[in-house]
């Protein structure tokens, strides 16, 4: 079984992960992060948190990783690093466990974010990383379709 799970403070990674979820139809998890990360403030908390790899209390839909073959993990960029609600969920998941990642980020390419995810989970792979001001553009579909095509994300 096929699942994609993400965070997303702002909207981004849930619109991003929502057109995924369009093109190969296996089940959306949504993870929550319980702590208060809106404001000016929480953006100091959220980069600090991201810096200093803190994890966070967060709420997620019950998911039976025993039945999971691969989940698509998809994630804001905090500093160059996974969000503290993905960060936390990783603990969840069997270190054997297929694990394709995407992520979104004002101007990098989620390359240390990836590499901290592979200290954690090896058995992962990087898809793609999407610029958040690049998503409001329509062809979105097409370029999701394209990575698809090119990683052979095929519905198994």
């Amino acid at each position: 079984m096929h699942i994609i799970c993400y965070y997303s403070l702002t909207g981004n990674t849930s619109f991003l992960s929502e057109k995924l979820s369009e093109l190969l139809p296996f089940p959306l998890f949504r993870i929550i992060d319980l702590k208060q990360r809106h404001g000016f403030l929480g953006i100091i908390k959220n980069e600090w948190d991201a810096i200093f790899r803190k994890t966070t209390a967060i709420q997620f839909d019950e998911i039976n990783f025993n039945l999971i073959s691969e989940i698509f993990i998809i994630t804001p960029v905090w500093s160059n690093r996974l969000s503290p609600a993905i960060r936390s969920f990783m603990e969840f998941i069997p270190k054997d466990t297929q694990i394709s990642f995407l992520c979104t980020s004002t101007n990098n390419r989620g390359n240390g974010c990836f590499r901290e995810l592979q200290r954690s989970h090896p058995n992962s792979r990087f898809i793609a990383s999407f610029r958040r001001k690049d998503l409001n553009k329509t062809d979105i579909r097409e370029q999701l379709q394209s990575i698809i095509d090119k990683h052979n994300l095929k519905i198994p």
